[in-house]
């Protein structure tokens, strides 16, 4: 959960020191890119910094490369179809994505059956934070 949590911290950097360059306060689509480029980068120097172990390090510099091989089942893999389950649907960029065809997907042993049921669960699970926080 928690490399879940810290994967894109490398964005929070950059969207606020955006503030201060109206050329990419102003151009939704230039700051974009701007995160798109640069937060994995950051993101990994972030948690380094703060002492994180490599591995989850690791996540906030690899969950964006849906082609990565690795040997053995890491948090990248999960944060990668997560992330990928989290923007199903919405202009991210990941719909369109053949999830089944992924390295990571693969390793992870998922059917599409069980992957929708956690999806399910997921969304009853923050409709109840969703609750409380509006309590």
């Amino acid at each position: 959960m928690l490399a879940g949590l810290l994967h894109d911290v490398g964005v929070l950097p950059l969207v606020s020191r955006a503030e201060r360059y109206p050329q990419l306060r102003d151009n939704p689509s230039a700051l974009e890119h701007v995160i798109d480029v640069l937060h994995s980068a950051i993101g990994r120097r972030i948690l380094m910094t703060w002492n994180f172990h490599p591995d989850l390090a690791a996540v906030a510099t690899a969950h964006g490369n849906l082609k990565r091989e690795s040997t053995t089942i890491d948090y990248v893999d999960v944060v990668m179809i997560a992330n990928l389950c989290s923007h199903a649907g919405n202009e991210h960029g990941c719909s369109g994505v053949d999830i089944e065809q992924l390295p990571a997907y693969r390793k992870l042993g998922l059917s599409k059956n069980a992957l929708a049921g956690v999806m399910e669960e997921s969304d009853g699970f923050i409709a109840e934070i969703r609750g409380f926080l509006q309590d």
